[in-house]
């Protein structure tokens, strides 16, 4: 496994910069490791602790479902030493095993941007942030690539920060399911957000070191401007752009995009899902149980029971097969068991136009 690497606190815990970029290395050569032996235009990354394993696999069964190639494609940053003995004992790729002690300062959500930056930065990589349980029913990556040819962000839609949504009259970029393409512009934009970490303690209204409150209040101090009609409704995209000014003193449009609900789905389930639905990221609490009941009372659980003795001792190379054979076809439940009926094709999408709760 590729070893992380151990950083240091400061300023109420978040990582000091220039000792990060020093000691970045490790991260940026496991990254282009991953990318080449995976081929792609796109780089998707996941964060997870040994809680979250479990809905790391199932993200896996539903992946192998759209292709069997797949799951090995989705990169992870191992949070502790029992997750990345986990993926190991599983055979699953080598994840970048981090030691930041981000529990002692709630620090995920900085320890987050200061991944992304150094790999749209240094490893020249288009990645998409993807939470465990924003889990894949098709694959993004070919209507993404397409959107990135002109296109800086590309992102699920939400509501938080509330503030923000009230004063543009608009939703606001979702960091659990977002495309950043690997362009100046970009980099510039995640470096303000940085920033805004670093001087946290000067702003009391940041909440807990948070990425997408972050993210979003960035955003909206470099003044962006989101095209009219803005675009909220569920079947339509949101667009947008800010002018950023870069280190050599030219002037950048980020064009920002917001997509769809009606494909990418942020809020609460109710256990139908439209056949064109892409990504169903459902609103739960944050522990592992919790997401895993979410995905069972959804209907998009598709992880067997008896998931861990098939992943158990695997190899790199019986990988994909050990996860297809612990997929199924109909989706589990998650208290009993018993495979709930999968939703007809083309279920009315009434439930995504009643149910856009708070979603982060």
């Amino acid at each position: 496994l590729w070893g992380g690497v151990s950083i240091p606190l400061h300023n109420k815990g978040l990582p000091p910069r220039g000792w990060y970029e020093a000691k970045s290395p490790s991260l940026v050569a496991w990254a282009k490791d991953r990318a080449a032996h995976n081929g792609d235009a796109i780089f998707p990354l996941v964060f997870s602790n040994v809680a979250y394993i479990p809905v790391v696999a199932a993200q896996w069964a539903a992946m192998s479902r759209i292709d069997p190639a797949l799951p090995a494609k989705l990169n992870i940053v191992c949070l502790d030493q029992a997750s990345t003995l986990k993926l190991e004992r599983y055979g699953a790729p080598p994840c970048y095993a981090n030691t930041t002690n981000w529990q002692q300062f709630s620090g995920l959500w900085a320890l987050r941007t200061l991944i992304l930056e150094s790999l749209i930065g240094e490893a020249r990589l288009n990645v998409l942030m993807t939470d465990s349980d924003a889990i894949w029913l098709r694959d993004p990556r070919p209507a993404l690539i397409e959107l990135m040819r002109t296109r800086d962000i590309v992102a699920q839609r939400g509501s938080f920060p509330g503030d923000m949504r009230l004063k543009w009259g608009a939703d606001t970029v979702c960091m659990g399911f977002a495309l950043f393409a690997a362009r100046p512009q970009t980099k510039t934009l995640l470096d303000r957000l940085l920033v805004k970490f670093e001087t946290q303690d000067k702003d009391p209204t940041f909440p807990r070191y948070d990425d997408q409150w972050g993210i979003n209040h960035v955003i909206d101090e470099a003044g962006v401007v989101w095209a009219e009609p803005k675009g909220t409704g569920d079947d339509e995209v949101q667009e947008g752009y800010v002018t950023l000014t870069l280190q050599d003193g030219t002037a950048a449009r980020t064009n920002i995009t917001l997509l769809q609900m009606s494909a990418y789905y942020r809020g609460k389930c109710h256990g139908t899902y439209d056949s064109e639905t892409i990504i169903l990221h459902c609103h739960a609490d944050k522990h592992g149980v919790a997401k895993l009941s979410s995905l069972s009372a959804a209907n998009i659980l598709f992880l067997t029971r008896n998931w861990e003795s098939r992943l158990a001792n695997a190899s790199l190379a019986t990988f994909a097969d050990r996860v297809a054979a612990a997929s199924h076809d109909k989706p589990q439940r998650h208290t009993s068991g018993e495979p709930a009926s999968p939703p007809e094709p083309g279920t009315p999408r009434s439930f995504l136009r009643t149910s856009r709760l708070a979603a982060i």
